[in-house]
Formats: structure tokens, C-alpha cells, sequence
């Protein structure tokens, strides 16, 4: 029987933050910095590195091109982590 891999929308919300911050802060980029060249505010994508929003597909991929990196490379990265409990992945991003 396949196991079924579905996540809540809180979590892929929680996947998805987790998944752009990293990636922001692997650059030493500011979030007024990726904010301001997605065309959003520091406060939007503090909302969504927090997973508190999941902002459009279009924000998303503004963000993701703002960071360097590929629309499908964040979500990958989100649906990766699935695995791993999201306090394990916080705290590994302590050490970034």
C-alpha cells in the first residue's frame, strides 16, 4: 500500500517559509533586501517566511528569483522536507 505523503496546508505554509529563508540566508540576504526586488513588502515576506501567508504562485516565484533559485527548487525543497519535523528544520536553521 503507497503511503500517503499529503501534509496539511499549515504545514506546506510552515515548508514553504522555511524553504525561502534558508535559501535567504544562505546569501546573507536582508529581508528588506529580497522583498523590495520581489516588488513586496519586508512584512509580506516576513508573514510568509513565518508561514503565516503562502502569497500567489507569481509572489512565490518572485521571491524564489529574488533569492536565485527556481520556483520548482523551492517547492521541492518544502515537499523534501515533509520528513523531517518542522522543529528539527527550525533549529537547524539556527546554525545558518
Amino acid at each position: 500500500m503507497k503511503k500517503d505523503t499529503r501534509i496539511s496546508e499549515n504545514k506546506f505554509k510552515q515548508l514553504l517559509g522555511i524553504s525561502l529563508r534558508r535559501q535567504r540566508k544562505k546569501l546573507r540576504l536582508t529581508q528588506d533586501q529580497v522583498a523590495k526586488h520581489a516588488g513586496i513588502t519586508r512584512n509580506y515576506l516576513s508573514l510568509i517566511e513565518n508561514g503565516k501567508r503562502t502569497g500567489t504562485i507569481w509572489t512565490i516565484h518572485s521571491i524564489a528569483t529574488a533569492v536565485g533559485i527556481e520556483l520548482s527548487a523551492i517547492i521541492t525543497s518544502a515537499k523534501e522536507a515533509v520528513q523531517i519535523p518542522v522543529s528539527q528544520i527550525r533549529e537547524r536553521l539556527k546554525n545558518i
